[in-house]
């Protein structure tokens, strides 16, 4: 099919840099760009100065198809995505003071994709994903790379509870400590004496001279405890 006298074009991204050095660059620019052809191959091209890519699919001989939408859709899938961009950012910047909120976010920002992935532009949803994955990473490594101010905050506790309790000791903090963090905190002070730690529904164990026991670390055993159990409270 040969091309018509008259080809309109329009550039999607960065215009193309076709200057001979940059052609024979090792290193490309991190900008990138596409042209859509009207004429033989789209039609109503009046609506491409509002057109959003929302896929990139691969073909045959390294050529890429670009699904697009224009119009009304192409505005709403813009502010969908700047939206959601803007809300994520925020998200993210708050789990550096607030790390107990990540898997909060992460929950969020997955049932946001699943459920605007097909409103969403291509750059749009990859900065969203590489967001999401950026933050189960941190999620993946957290308990190793950024420290727990609860671990020290329970250490302390723990410690001036055990100096002033015959052995029993109720946990009244809300959300409850996690099993394992309580576990933690008492490997750090080494008692001497058998306690039992009890925490929302469970009460933790300590025996001083018990042998390693399932997954738990050593001189533990975690139960089941009644709602009724008391003792001295923090």
């Amino acid at each position: 099919m040969e091309y018509p006298e008259t080809v309109i074009a329009v550039c999607i991204g960065d215009p193309p840099d076709i200057d001979a050095a940059s052609v024979r660059a090792a290193h490309p620019s991190s900008g990138s760009s596409a042209e859509l052809c009207a004429g033989t191959h789209v039609k109503n091209t009046v609506d491409l100065v509002d057109l959003v890519v929302i896929a990139l699919r691969g073909r045959k001989q390294a050529v890429k198809q670009f699904v697009g939408v224009v119009g009304d859709t192409a505005r709403q899938v813009r502010l969908c995505g700047n939206r959601l961009l803007t809300t994520a950012q925020h998200r993210e910047a708050r789990v550096s003071e607030h790390p107990i909120e990540l898997s909060e976010h992460i929950a969020w920002l997955s049932s946001e994709l699943a459920q605007h992935s097909d409103h969403l532009s291509y750059a749009d949803r990859e900065l969203l994903q590489a967001c999401l994955l950026r933050m189960r990473t941190q999620r993946n490594l957290g308990r190793s790379s950024v420290p727990d101010t609860q671990l020290d905050q329970l250490v302390i506790h723990l410690s001036r509870a055990i100096r002033e309790t015959d052995g029993l000791i109720r946990m009244n903090s809300n959300p409850p400590y996690r099993p394992e963090l309580i576990a933690e905190a008492l490997s750090q002070i080494e008692p001497t004496q058998t306690l039992v730690v009890c925490a929302g529904k469970h009460a933790l164990c300590y025996f001083p001279q018990l042998v390693h026991l399932l997954w738990l670390p050593k001189n533990y055993i975690l139960m089941e405890i009644l709602p009724q159990f008391t003792g001295t409270g923090l």
